[in-house]
């Protein structure tokens, strides 16, 4: 079987062309991770801008509650709170505003998640060849 393709030993590689191989394979990375540090450094800014919020808005819902005024109160009376410490927990628990609670904290966990993604994504590129990115975290 003859083929028109001329053997591989007989190919002439130009010198340059392995170096400009490589040369384009790290600009794409670099330009890569430029990419990822740009999107989760706007997603960082983002979900601590959210978590902010978020505390104000339940600091200002507990605040309406009346939360901070029934826990200043076990700091003032604490002999009547110790008497009735399960009845005063309980009340304590019905003033705070759980959903703003639980929203802030899905925000903190956000935040969390963008600052590790920013920290990854700094380090991929500072030092892209050290292995600390690794393929299953999300950018």
């Amino acid at each position: 079987m003859t083929t028109s393709l001329p053997r591989f030993s007989t190919l002439r590689v130009p010198p340059e062309l392995e170096a400009r191989v490589l040369e384009g394979i790290r600009r794409a990375r670099t330009r890569a991770y430029r990419l990822r540090l740009a999107v989760n450094a706007s997603f960082f800014v983002l979900s601590a801008g959210g978590s902010y919020a978020m505390a104000r808005a339940t600091l200002s819902a507990a605040q309406a509650s009346g939360f901070f005024t029934l826990a200043q109160l076990a700091r003032t009376d604490t002999g009547i709170i110790v008497a009735h410490a399960h009845s005063f927990g309980l009340s304590l628990i019905e003033t705070l505003p759980s959903a703003d609670v639980a929203l802030t904290l899905f925000a903190l966990s956000v935040f969390l998640v963008a600052t590790r993604g920013l920290v990854h994504a700094l380090a991929s590129l500072f030092a892209p060849e050290s292995g600390v990115i690794t393929n299953h975290i999300a950018a």
